[in-house]
């Protein structure tokens, strides 16, 4: 995900979603990587520690994964739009504002056995 700040916020918007989920949540990868004109960008990437425990995604095999799930990236979005209402964010090839974003869920199965984001996690 890509994200364009007024105010340097991504660290403020993790440890919100960090608190929600149970302290299971930590940047995977967080890097600036343009800072002009008064604007901050991104690339931040989700991750979580124990995949065992809330906020960690499931693979559509069933497998557990260190990754954080939709639930933790729809948190940390609204987080972020929350603190900088100015706030730019790509993600899933779309770009949101926080008057434009919405929670977008995604089949990432097959259309034989379908399997979508919000399903795929520890938090349902």
């Amino acid at each position: 995900m890509k994200i364009k700040l007024k105010k340097d916020v991504v660290l403020e918007a993790l440890l919100k979603v960090d608190l929600e989920f149970n302290f299971n949540v930590e940047f995977k990868k967080c890097k600036m990587v343009a800072n002009k004109n008064g604007w901050c960008y991104y690339n931040v990437t989700l991750k979580v520690i124990d995949s065992r425990k809330e906020g960690a995604r499931i693979g559509v095999s069933g497998r557990r994964l260190n990754a954080a799930c939709w639930h933790v990236y729809g948190r940390y979005i609204d987080n972020i739009f929350q603190l900088d209402e100015e706030a730019v964010v790509w993600t899933a090839k779309k770009k949101y504002t926080k008057d434009t974003w919405v929670w977008e869920d995604k089949n990432i199965g097959s259309i034989l056995s379908p399997a979508y984001y919000s399903t795929l996690c520890k938090c349902v």
